[in-house]
C-alpha cells in the first residue's frame, strides 16, 4: 500500500490550521494512521490536537528554527546541512504523515524533493483579513523567536531596504504576504499534479464542496463519499469579516492594490470548484475597513503600536515584568488591607 503524505502550507492566518484540523478528522474517519507535525520550522508538536500547548519552551524546535534561519527563504540550490538535519529530525521518511507549514511558501519544492510521494494543499486568503488577524499575534518575520527575517527577505525579493524600513509594520507584513503567495502560486502552476491551490474564502463559503475536492486530490475518488458523511453539504454562505482594527487607513491604498491582485490572480487559481463572489468579497472587505476605522477613531480600540511591546521582546524581560507585576500586586493588596484595618477608605 502506498503511503499517504500531505503537506498543508500557506502564509500564516490564511486558514492552514482550519484545514489541518479538518484533515486530522478526515484521516481518522478514513482509518489512516498518520504522523502529525505542526509548524515544524518552529514547534516540535507531534499531535493532532485541536488546541496544542504553545505555552512552554519545551515545544519549541531548535532544529526547525536553526534550519529556518540558516537556509534561504527562497532556495535555488539543494538544501544545506542544517536543513538535512532538520528533515532527519522530523522522522517521517517512508511514513504516513500530515504536516502544516506557514514558513514554506518559498521552499515548498525543497520539501517536495525530500518527500516525492507527498501531495500539497496551498491555502491562501485575502491580504486585509490576513494582516489584520496576524498583527496582534505574531510577525511573519519571526521577530518573537529569532533575529528578524526582514533584512534577508528584502535581499531575497530585491526591495529597497530603506523604503521597506520606513513602511508601516502592516505594509511590511503585506509585502511578505504578496511575495510568499506569489512564490507558492508559481510552484503550484509548475506542479499541478502535486499542489492543490485553495482559497480560504472557498473553504468558508462551502466547506463540504471544498473538502470533497481536497479529499479527491489527496486520497482518490473513493474518499469523497466518506468525507461527505463527515462534512455533509450545508447551505452556502459568505462569512462576514470582523472590523479591521489593526489596519491604519493610511495603508488602505497599499492593501487595495494587493486586493486587486488577489481578486485577479489568486482567486481564479482556486481549484475547489466553489464560486467565490468577488464583488461581495470586495464589499465585505471595504465594510470591515470602515468599521475598523470607526472603532479606532471612537477610542473603542487603541491603534496597534508594534513597539509596545517590541516584537523582539525577550522572555527574560517578560519574566522580570511579570515578577514586578506580582510584587506590585502584593504590595497593593497589603496596602489596601492596612487601610481597611485602620478604618480608612480603601
Amino acid at each position: 500500500m502506498s503511503v499517504t503524505q500531505t503537506i498543508i502550507f500557506g502564509v500564516g492566518r490564511s486558514g492552514t490550521t482550519a484545514l489541518f484540523d479538518y484533515l486530522v478528522d478526515i484521516h481518522d474517519h478514513l482509518g489512516i494512521d498518520v504522523e502529525f507535525r505542526l509548524e515544524p520550522f518552529l514547534w516540535n508538536i507531534r499531535t493532532g490536537e485541536k488546541v496544542p500547548d504553545f505555552s512552554s519552551t519545551r515545544v519549541l524546535s531548535p532544529q526547525g528554527i536553526a534550519a529556518h534561519v540558516t537556509e534561504p527563504l527562497f532556495p535555488k540550490d539543494k538544501p544545506g546541512p542544517q536543513m538535512e538535519l532538520f528533515f532527519d529530525f522530523l522522522e517521517i521518511d517512508g511514513k504516513n504523515f500530515l504536516t502544516k507549514y506557514i514558513r514554506a511558501c518559498g521552499r515548498i519544492e525543497t520539501l517536495m524533493d525530500r518527500w516525492p510521494d507527498a501531495k500539497c494543499v496551498f491555502i491562501y486568503r485575502n491580504p486585509s483579513s490576513v494582516i489584520d488577524s496576524a498583527t496582534n499575534r505574531f510577525s511573519f518575520f519571526g521577530d518573537e523567536f529569532h533575529p528578524s527575517d526582514e533584512e534577508r527577505f528584502c535581499e531575497a525579493v530585491g526591495c529597497d531596504a530603506e523604503e521597506f524600513a520606513s513602511s508601516s509594520y502592516q505594509v511590511r507584513q503585506l509585502r511578505y504576504w504578496r511575495h510568499m503567495n506569489e512564490a507558492a502560486l508559481q510552484a503550484a502552476q509548475r506542479h499541478p499534479d502535486r499542489i492543490l491551490p485553495i482559497a480560504q474564502e472557498s473553504l468558508g463559503t462551502d466547506g463540504s464542496t471544498t473538502l470533497a475536492v481536497v479529499g479527491r486530490f489527496l486520497f482518490g475518488e473513493d474518499a469523497v463519499g466518506p468525507i461527505a458523511e463527515l462534512h455533509p453539504p450545508a447551505e452556502k454562505k459568505a462569512r462576514g469579516e470582523k472590523p479591521f482594527q489593526n489596519l491604519p487607513i493610511e495603508d488602505f491604498d497599499a492593501f487595495n492594490h494587493e486586493m486587486r491582485w488577489y481578486l485577479e490572480t489568486m482567486l481564479p487559481a482556486c481549484a475547489s470548484g466553489v464560486d467565490v463572489d468577488k464583488k461581495a468579497l470586495s464589499e465585505r472587505i471595504d465594510r470591515a475597513w470602515a468599521a475598523g476605522q470607526k472603532a479606532r477613531s471612537s477610542g473603542v480600540r487603541k491603534p496597534y503600536d508594534p513597539t509596545d511591546p517590541p516584537r523582539d521582546f525577550g522572555t527574560l524581560m517578560l519574566r522580570d515584568l511579570l515578577r514586578k507585576k506580582r510584587v506590585s500586586a502584593r504590595r497593593g493588596t497589603l496596602s489596601r488591607m492596612m487601610r481597611k484595618l485602620k478604618g480608612k477608605p480603601v
